[in-house]
């Protein structure tokens, strides 16, 4: 059966309207972040009730993807966190825009009088500006660690150097129980001590582009077996952020971004 002119006109205004609305809606996505508050029961938990804010995966290399993490930051500097958790990729590149616009996506934390610890990604590593991002962290008032663990008060957080791209020290085992671990890949949980309460990772963007209900399409090495939302069945419980920012196509479908308020209780 032939295609008639018409019939193939009206197929490619079809596609092209198609392409149209999935670009809008991909765009759309990309630019919304959202709060998940969740609440958590872990075992070997005294800190009851601790909120906890994480935010990851900023990647803030122009001025529009500045934005839409500084209005993400908004959003969980308003939760008022008892202690605030970064988990790495602040940059994808050397462009000194990017770096730049760390100290500005962060501003909405200047308010906080919390802790705020931070650890490294993948992507600061791979743009080789790993001193310039961690100027651009103690500027905002983090503590960058590797490989070394903070005692707070009734808790600690146990903070991972990248495992991709970082110093991996396998000597780095955190016992003392009430341990948050702090990890950017999440699929090394499987190697992470069963002392530790709850690990905490970004790092997969949750797919980013993904099919209706979540289904992510892609995933990148790291992140290929936990992709997002709570696992409290893994070696330990682990939590993984959709994150706020994109790789690639600056698009987000079915996968908005996320930024996260964790209430953590004892007695899971």
């Amino acid at each position: 059966m032939s295609m008639t002119r018409r019939s193939f006109v009206r197929g490619a205004a079809y596609g092209l309207a198609g392409a149209t609305l999935t670009g809008a809606y991909g765009d759309y996505d990309s630019r919304n972040p959202q709060l998940e508050k969740v609440e958590l029961k872990l075992k070997r938990w005294k800190a009851d009730g601790l909120r906890v804010g994480f935010i990851t995966d900023i990647h803030v290399n122009d001025m529009d993807e500045m934005v839409r993490a500084q209005h993400a930051a908004e959003m969980l500097a308003d939760c008022q966190p008892d202690v605030l958790l970064f988990g790495g990729d602040c940059v994808n590149t050397r462009a000194t825009e990017g770096l730049d616009n760390i100290g500005k996506a962060f501003r909405p934390f200047q308010k906080l009088k919390c802790p705020k610890i931070a650890v490294l990604g993948n992507h600061d590593y791979a743009s080789g500006v790993v001193r310039e991002v961690a100027a651009a962290l103690g500027e905002s008032n983090f503590g960058l660690l590797k490989n070394d663990t903070v005692k707070l008060g009734d808790y600690s957080v146990a903070c991972y150097d990248d495992q991709l791209f970082g110093d991996v020290d396998p000597k780095f085992q955190p016992r003392e129980e009430g341990t948050l671990a702090l990890l950017h890949e999440p699929d090394f949980v499987d190697n992470t001590p069963e002392s530790v309460s709850l690990q905490i990772s970004g790092h997969s963007h949750g797919g980013q582009i993904c099919l209706p209900f979540g289904v992510p399409l892609h995933t990148p090495k790291g992140a290929r077996k936990y992709r997002r939302g709570y696992f409290p069945n893994t070696r330990v419980p682990l939590y993984v952020s959709r994150g706020v920012g994109t790789v690639g196509f600056k698009w987000r479908m079915f996968c908005p971004p996320e930024v996260t308020l964790l209430t953590l209780r004892s007695g899971g």
